[in-house]
């Protein structure tokens, strides 16, 4: 299985939150892409651009068309998802100094940070039913694959990477 350069690769990733919150393995029809933001109708996708040294989050309707800048921030915002009924986008970033979790409307708006400490947390993932996100965190040391509860907030430990 191929790795990313910063970890898990998102489809042990994927896998692993569909273990975790008890969703099947595969699905019979693939999951719709979220609507455009605006009235466009249409579904939208998310990605990242370097502009002028700096690493921001984009979106484009899937069938072509202009694209629009979803964050403009110095640091960088960077592995954009959609929440599973797109109403977010769920994204990392550096503007806390180290890669944190952020979410921001998928219209666009105001950033917002999901966990308050000083680790590197980063390859999220939103379970299918929006309840749950997994993520990769170093808070406690070695990097584990941690699952939190969207609604209350609890955090559990569902992989451990060794001692270093």
């Amino acid at each position: 299985m191929r790795r990313t350069r910063r970890g898990l690769s998102p489809a042990l990733l994927a896998l692993a939150v569909a273990l975790a919150v008890g969703c099947p393995g595969r699905r019979e029809r693939p999951a719709p892409l979220p609507a455009a933001a605006g009235g466009g109708g249409g579904p939208e996708i998310v990605f990242e651009r370097e502009r002028d040294g700096n690493l921001d989050l984009y979106v484009v309707p899937a069938g072509g068309g202009v694209e629009r800048r979803l964050t403009d921030d110095p640091a960088e915002d960077t592995l954009g998802r959609f929440t599973p009924d797109g109403s977010r986008v769920v994204f990392t970033s550096k503007r806390s100094g180290n890669y944190q979790l952020w979410e921001v409307p998928a219209e666009g708006g105001e950033a917002r940070r999901l966990r308050e400490n000083d680790a590197t947390e980063y390859q999220h993932d939103v379970s299918p039913d929006g309840r749950t996100l997994a993520f990769l965190s170093n808070l406690d040391g070695p990097e584990r694959l941690l699952l939190q509860d969207l609604g209350k907030g609890a955090v559990r430990e569902l992989v451990r990477h060794g001692r270093d």
